[in-house]
């Protein structure tokens, strides 16, 4: 994970273009749901950043949506 950042998306097309680049960085915290304020989100957000922090660093996409959150290893295989 370079610079130890984390990108935070709420489109579909970016792990699209990643999946295409077939790196394992940067990790990414996908966001399918309509409620994205923090104060609804926030707790599975740092849920998932701290069930799967060995993930994120070695390089992932976390998949949150109103039910669960999936997390697929980078680079992503097509």
């Amino acid at each position: 994970m370079k610079n130890n950042h984390i990108i935070f998306i709420h489109d579909l097309d970016f792990g699209t273009i990643l999946s295409n680049t077939l790196n394992n960085s940067p990790s990414v915290i996908q966001i399918r749901t309509q409620k994205i304020n923090p104060e609804e989100i926030g707790n599975t957000i740092l849920s998932a950043l701290n069930n799967f922090e060995k993930h994120f660093i070695e390089g992932a996409i976390a998949v949150i949506n109103d039910k669960k959150t999936r997390i697929k290893i980078l680079p992503l295989k097509k």
